[in-house]
């Protein structure tokens, strides 16, 4: 008997599974607004925003739809290359450091401190007042250094887990050591908290909190968050005081996207890239 309802596999099959087919790539945005429904009261046109567009799609393109709690005020001292690096990566590295919990004073190691999320998680540990070292390259430590990082392990020629050296917090935003490297690297009381949604980060995030049983230390993880508007408003303060800002390696013209994502895999970038569909708007 039929009865005008769609079943649930196909609907799963349309917002899910086929929502990505033939559909433009990108999440972040940063532009001006040049159209508005008639219920949109928070922006007007001509406004400077940035934000955020659901499902992960649709920011690589000349215009984007997007609803009006997903965008937000660009600070006037920000361009919109760098406005359109921060959304994902900002609010992903300030639940992190929310969620460990980093007090001023306090040691922390910051793992993969040069990528999109890592640059972010160390310019607000620092604004927390820690005492923040950076994992990274060689060819990164003037980078991090630049940024506010108090030390600098070139994790090519050192291993900061050797030395015996403890930290109240470890982020590892590629956690790709084992659970038990980052626990003895805690001091006592210490959090260790992995970021991200890959395969070891996935089983730190599961395994870590087992692990840490009655060892008076913290291990957990945190994959995107949820908390958008109270984070871009926080980060938003931040960089119109000029106590973070974003990290751009490379600026590629829209035509050149393909060479942007394979200059991401290929050389490892610094902090963002950002694809700009009008060149001449980089600041």
């Amino acid at each position: 008997m039929a009865t005008g309802k769609t079943p649930w596999y196909i609907r799963l099959m349309d917002r899910v599974l086929l929502r990505a087919i033939h559909k433009v790539p990108g999440c972040d945005i940063a532009g001006t607004v040049v159209a508005a429904g008639d219920k949109v009261s928070k922006f007007k046109i001509g406004g400077e925003v940035y934000g955020m567009t659901p499902q992960f799609l649709g920011g690589w393109a000349e215009y984007a739809c997007i609803n009006e709690k997903d965008l937000y005020s660009k600070p006037t001292n920000v361009s919109f290359a760098a406005a359109s690096a921060v959304p994902v990566v900002g609010i992903t590295a300030l639940a992190a450091v929310r969620k460990s919990g980093i007090k001023a004073g306090q040691k922390v190691l910051v793992q993969g401190a040069t990528g999109g999320v890592g640059h972010f998680v160390l310019q607000l540990a620092k604004e927390k007042g820690a005492i923040v070292t950076a994992v990274c390259s060689s060819r990164n430590a003037a980078m991090v250094k630049n940024l506010g990082a108090d030390q600098v392990i070139d994790y090519k020629k050192e291993d900061f887990a050797a030395e015996n050296k403890k930290f109240d917090v470890i982020i590892g935003v590629n956690g790709y050591r084992s659970l038990t490297t980052y626990l003895n690297s805690l001091a006592d009381g210490g959090t260790y908290l992995v970021v991200g949604g890959m395969k070891q980060a996935l089983l730190h995030a599961l395994g870590g909190p087992i692990r840490s049983i009655g060892r008076g230390k913290r291990m957990t993880g945190v994959a995107f968050p949820l908390i958008k508007d109270k984070g871009i408003d926080e980060l938003n303060e931040l960089m119109k005081r000029e106590r973070i800002k974003p990290y751009i390696d490379h600026v590629y013209p829209a035509e050149k996207a393909p060479d942007a994502i394979e200059y991401i895999i290929d050389e490892h970038a610094q902090g963002k890239v950002v694809i700009c569909l009008t060149f001449k708007e980089h600041k």
